[in-house]
């Protein structure tokens, strides 16, 4: 008997590991409470705020997302997501959100249905639906945009999500044009007028570094009506918290030297470590909660790099190829020289000064106020995001640590240009692998 309870206990606890481990996903299973200036607070109180529009920002990696959806959950009832990309309008971005307000106004069975939805409001959405769908042949529709109806407005769609208790959440809000940028700014005042009405009326912005900013300068009326809030690079004993929560999960134990080489490895990036971590488990065929705990070892985490430098070497190499290219020649190779010095200072995290010094010992008349704009420069996404600015401390570092590696790797093979592209890539990568290996031999435990 005892082994048949036994059982059934196992069965409720088990754990799906790409469930545990997500970096592509926001984190559940192993969500951290961020310890820097209170984050999970300041953006609680910002969601209860009648009025207040959220403008939640950062660099990529850094779990805004996974932040964002622990908190909202326990806060609204619903939530509306809309992902932009770089050709989506202001109008695809409220036809996108109408459309997915059709689950509470639709289907009167659901337990989504909202109280204060009343009748007028179901009736007003049907007629705007009826009029967007009838724009076009269903035998068009594949081809042909859809227009925004003129009864559909801002304010309308204010209406119908604060009816329903939705929260709007926009992200990768830095993608789209400034033109539509400026346009969905205006939206945001609408938003903070229908919260008379709908004090829960909300919209969320998910974006890149100087998103708030921007946000502001396309309409300065919004300067007292946002809350900004910059998501750091996590700390090392957050990166550690989302191992510890795997190993419970799974019965898995990592080594004390190998939690420490993978959030080093990580430098502040959640989505790193969930990567490690699942190559690991991916390695050693740990698709669910184990039975017996699993010990694993310094080698499973050596096959875990070098897959995860397989996988990102050709991602590395376009990120690498943004930052530098240029559209006009000038006397220095700006990103270039910024990204080759700053692999060369074995710090994780540099001073502007430092990296300015580092340049001079190559060019000694090099100006500070090319390095101060090209590593604003270097921050943005058409350059690949390829550094990041610690504004705690004022430092730089590579935004994935093994651009650094790259770097140093595409050096070495740079005087080689009779090799064939395959063949240098392959070179570098092994290169790569060679350098981590080397590190996690001689670091002791």
């Amino acid at each position: 008997m005892s082994n048949i309870t036994d059982f059934n206990n196992y069965r409720k606890m088990i754990a799906i590991t790409t469930d545990v481990f997500t970096p592509t996903r926001q984190a559940k299973l192993t969500f951290v409470e961020r310890n820097a200036n209170e984050l999970n607070n300041n953006l609680v109180d910002a969601l209860r705020t009648p009025g207040t529009q959220v403008v939640i920002y950062g660099h990529s990696g850094t779990g805004k997302s996974t932040l964002l959806f622990n908190v909202v959950n326990r806060i609204y009832e619903n939530t509306i997501i809309t992902r932009c990309t770089s050709d989506m309008t202001y109008e695809q971005l409220i036809l996108n959100a109408f459309d997915a307000l059709n689950l509470y106004y639709t289907n009167t069975t659901t337990s989504k249905i909202s109280k204060g939805i009343t009748a007028n409001l179901s009736a007003d959405y049907q007629f705007l639906k009826g009029a967007i769908t009838s724009q076009f042949s269903t035998e068009e529709s594949a081809t042909s945009l859809r227009i925004l109806p003129p009864q559909l407005s801002a304010q309308r769609l204010a209406e119908f999500m604060g009816a329903s208790n939705c929260c709007w959440v926009i992200e990768d809000f830095h993608k789209i044009k400034p033109a539509e940028k400026s346009r969905l700014s205006q939206q945001l005042k609408v938003f903070v007028d229908t919260s008379e009405l709908y004090p829960d009326v909300k919209t969320v912005l998910i974006g890149a570094v100087n998103t708030a900013r921007e946000v502001v300068e396309y309409d300065p009326e919004m300067n007292n009506r946002i809350t900004e809030l910059f998501v750091p690079l996590l700390d090392d004993s957050e990166l550690h918290q989302i191992l510890e929560k795997g190993e419970k999960l799974l019965n898995i134990k990592f080594t004390q030297k190998m939690k420490n080489e993978i959030v080093k490895f990580s430098s502040g990036l959640a989505s790193i470590t969930h990567q490690i971590a699942l190559n690991i488990c991916q390695a050693k065929r740990i698709d669910i909660t184990q039975k017996i705990k699993v010990n694993l070892t310094e080698n499973d985490l050596l096959i875990a790099i070098k897959k995860y430098i397989n996988g990102s070497s050709d991602t590395l190499s376009k990120r690498y190829e943004s930052a530098i290219r240029v559209h006009k020649v000038r006397k220095y190779d700006n990103g270039k020289i910024i990204l080759e010095a700053l692999s060369n200072l074995e710090f994780i995290e540099v001073q502007q000064n430092a990296i300015l010094l580092e340049i001079r010992k190559k060019f000694p008349e090099y100006p500070q106020a090319n390095l101060s704009n090209y590593l604003m420069q270097l921050q943005k996404p058409d350059k690949g995001e390829i550094i990041i600015l610690n504004p705690n401390n004022g430092k730089y570092s590579f935004s994935d640590p093994l651009i650094r590696t790259y770097i140093k790797c595409l050096n070495n093979v740079e005087g080689e240009e009779h090799l064939d592209p395959k063949i240098k890539e392959r070179k570098i990568r092994e290169a790569m692998e060679l350098i981590f290996n080397e590190i996690l031999i001689t670091e002791n435990p």
